[in-house]
C-alpha cells in the first residue's frame, strides 16, 4: 500500500512517521505524476489557503478531484476545509463533499486545546482530540455520517471513501483513527 500526502506544507512528517510504523510507504504529492499508483490520500493539517493556492497554481485541481473520487481520502483540519464544498458559507471549487465548514471557528492559536471526543460509533472511547485553530462543521448533507462529536459539535465525518476530522490525530499517540482510515 502507498499513501500520498499532500506535500506543500503542514503536518507531513508526522503522517509519514506514523504510516511507517504500519510498514506503509508514502509519497509527498506536489506534482501530477505523484498521484500515480497511490492507494489512499491524506490532506494534512496546515494552512488551507496555501494548500489551495498550490493545488490551483500547479494545475492539480482536476487530478486532485478525480483521484479523490476513486480512493480513500482523509482531510485533517485544513484538509477538511479543502475537501468541503462550502467554506465560510462560500462555494469552494476544490470541495468534493457536501459539508459547510467555518475556518478558525474557535479562535486563534492561543485558543487551541485538547478535548474529549465521542467516537463511540466506531467503538472508540476515551479519545483525546487536539484542536489547533480548528474549523467548525456548520452543516452537512444527510448522506454523510457523523462519526465523532465534541459536546454537540460534529468533528469527524465520513461519506463513502472521504473522511474529515477537524482535529489532529497525528499529534497524539492514539492510532485508532488511523486504523479506521486504513481499513477503508
Amino acid at each position: 500500500m502507498k499513501v500520498g500526502i499532500l506535500g506543500f506544507q503542514g503536518a507531513i512528517e508526522e503522517h509519514e512517521k506514523i504510516l511507517s510504523e504500519y510498514g506503509i510507504s508514502t509519497i509527498r504529492i506536489k506534482r501530477k505524476d505523484d498521484f500515480q499508483n497511490i492507494d489512499k490520500l491524506i490532506i494534512p493539517g496546515g494552512e488551507s489557503t496555501v494548500m489551495r493556492k498550490f493545488l490551483i497554481e500547479y494545475g492539480l485541481k482536476k487530478l486532485f478531484k478525480e483521484t479523490a473520487a476513486h480512493i480513500p481520502v482523509w482531510g485533517i483540519c485544513a484538509g477538511s476545509i479543502i475537501l468541503s464544498k462550502k467554506v465560510d458559507d462560500k462555494f469552494n471549487n476544490l470541495g468534493i463533499i457536501d459539508v459547510n465548514i467555518k475556518r478558525n471557528a474557535y479562535g486563534r492559536q492561543i485558543n487551541s486545546s485538547i478535548k474529549n471526543i465521542d467516537i463511540s460509533k466506531l467503538g472508540i472511547s476515551n479519545y483525546r482530540g487536539v484542536f489547533i485553530r480548528a474549523p467548525k462543521i456548520i452543516g452537512f448533507k444527510d448522506d454523510i455520517i457523523s462519526l465523532g462529536m465534541y459536546e454537540d459539535e460534529h468533528v469527524f465525518l465520513q461519506k463513502d471513501n472521504i473522511m474529515l476530522t477537524t482535529f489532529h490525530p497525528e499529534l497524539t499517540d492514539d492510532r485508532r483513527i488511523y486504523n479506521h482510515f486504513l481499513s477503508i
